[in-house]
Protein backbone atom coordinates (compact mmCIF):
# COMPACT_ATOMS: atom_id res chain seq x y z
CA UNK A 1 0.00 0.00 0.00
CA UNK A 2 1.43 3.40 -0.94
CA UNK A 3 0.55 6.65 0.76
CA UNK A 4 -0.30 9.50 -1.62
CA UNK A 5 1.83 12.63 -1.28
CA UNK A 6 0.51 14.93 1.43
CA UNK A 7 -1.51 12.22 3.16
CA UNK A 8 -0.76 11.02 6.66
CA UNK A 9 0.49 7.48 7.10
CA UNK A 10 -2.18 4.85 7.35
CA UNK A 11 -2.14 2.65 10.46
CA UNK A 12 0.13 -0.33 9.96
CA UNK A 13 2.37 1.36 7.37
CA UNK A 14 5.77 2.90 8.06
CA UNK A 15 4.50 4.80 11.11
CA UNK A 16 6.25 7.98 9.96
CA UNK A 17 3.84 10.67 8.77
CA UNK A 18 4.51 11.85 5.23
CA UNK A 19 5.13 15.41 6.46
CA UNK A 20 8.06 14.17 8.56
CA UNK A 21 9.42 12.18 5.64
CA UNK A 22 9.23 15.26 3.38
CA UNK A 23 10.84 17.42 6.10
CA UNK A 24 13.70 14.93 6.51
CA UNK A 25 14.25 14.81 2.74
CA UNK A 26 14.30 18.62 2.55
CA UNK A 27 16.75 18.84 5.47
CA UNK A 28 19.10 16.46 3.68
CA UNK A 29 19.38 19.06 0.89
CA UNK A 30 20.49 21.86 3.25
CA UNK A 31 23.86 22.67 4.77
CA UNK A 32 24.65 21.09 8.15
CA UNK A 33 23.97 23.16 11.25
CA UNK A 34 26.98 24.45 13.23
CA UNK A 35 26.90 21.41 15.54
CA UNK A 36 27.63 19.26 12.48
CA UNK A 37 25.24 16.51 13.55
CA UNK A 38 21.92 17.85 12.30
CA UNK A 39 20.46 19.60 9.30
CA UNK A 40 16.90 20.09 10.56
CA UNK A 41 16.50 22.68 13.34
CA UNK A 42 13.47 20.81 14.70
CA UNK A 43 15.62 17.75 15.30
CA UNK A 44 18.06 19.83 17.32
CA UNK A 45 17.15 22.56 19.75
CA UNK A 46 18.45 25.56 17.89
CA UNK A 47 18.30 28.93 19.56
CA UNK A 48 20.38 32.08 19.38
CA UNK A 49 23.44 32.08 21.63
CA UNK A 50 22.12 35.17 23.41
CA UNK A 51 18.78 36.93 23.81
CA UNK A 52 17.49 37.96 20.39
CA UNK A 53 14.85 40.17 18.81
CA UNK A 54 14.11 37.42 16.23
CA UNK A 55 13.64 40.25 13.73
CA UNK A 56 10.54 41.55 15.51
CA UNK A 57 9.67 45.23 15.88
CA UNK A 58 9.71 46.60 19.44
CA UNK A 59 5.90 46.40 19.59
CA UNK A 60 5.86 42.82 18.31
CA UNK A 61 8.64 41.88 20.73
CA UNK A 62 6.72 43.34 23.69
CA UNK A 63 3.56 41.49 22.57
CA UNK A 64 5.53 38.22 22.32
CA UNK A 65 7.00 38.75 25.79
CA UNK A 66 3.49 39.38 27.15
CA UNK A 67 2.18 36.25 25.38
CA UNK A 68 4.95 34.09 26.81
CA UNK A 69 4.39 35.49 30.31
CA UNK A 70 0.66 34.77 30.00
CA UNK A 71 1.51 31.17 29.04
CA UNK A 72 3.46 30.72 32.27
CA UNK A 73 7.02 31.69 31.34
CA UNK A 74 8.92 33.40 34.14
CA UNK A 75 10.40 36.87 33.66
CA UNK A 76 13.88 35.29 33.75
CA UNK A 77 12.96 32.78 31.01
CA UNK A 78 11.60 35.55 28.77
CA UNK A 79 14.68 37.71 29.41
CA UNK A 80 16.97 34.79 28.55
CA UNK A 81 15.26 34.29 25.19
CA UNK A 82 14.17 37.78 24.08
CA UNK A 83 16.32 40.90 23.82
CA UNK A 84 14.02 43.45 25.44
CA UNK A 85 16.63 46.20 25.97
CA UNK A 86 15.21 48.37 23.20
CA UNK A 87 11.58 47.85 24.20
CA UNK A 88 10.03 50.59 26.30
CA UNK A 89 8.28 49.36 29.46
CA UNK A 90 4.57 48.75 28.91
Amino acid sequence: MTVPPGAASAPGTSGVPSELRRRHAAAARTAPLPCGAHRDPELHEVAPAAPSTYGLTPGELRAEADRLTARGWSVAEVAARLNLREVAPA
